[in-house]
């Protein structure tokens, strides 16, 4: 799999900031993680745990802006940086091999359904990839 490709493309059909895909067996994780204008992958990007263990088991993923977490404020007025989130398992079966994740602060854009069924589609196929 092309895995800079497919999150170049993730980021470019959902107009996202930055995707990811974390992927883990057994007890190792791995990341790969690419930032819209970057040509490359960021290889140790570290994601938000607190997503990853909310999703880590769930069959069914979400989007949402996540209020909870603030990364970073905005420099002009210190206003959190809240990000607007699409989160979708990936599976195997009935074993979980990871999540795609696309991100993008809220004041760019926020995420609807039609993003959503998007990355959700990209997953299936992604999990037959990996």
């Amino acid at each position: 799999m092309e895995t800079l490709k497919v999150l170049e493309n993730l980021i470019d059909i959902t107009k996202g900031e930055t995707a990811y895909i974390v992927e883990w067996e057994a007890e190792t994780q791995k990341v790969y993680m690419k930032e819209r204008g970057s040509n490359k992958l960021n290889m140790t990007f570290e994601p938000n745990e607190l997503l990853i263990k909310r999703f880590k088991d769930s069959r069914t993923g979400d989007y949402f802006v996540n209020w909870d977490h603030v990364s970073e404020t905005d420099t002009d007025d210190s206003m959190p940086n809240w990000k607007s989130i699409i989160v979708s398992p990936l599976f195997d079966g009935e074993n979980s091999k990871g999540l795609v994740v696309v991100e993008v602060p809220i004041v760019d854009r926020e995420f609807d359904f039609n993003n959503y069924n998007y990355v959700n589609l990209m997953s299936g196929l992604i999990s037959a990839i990996i």
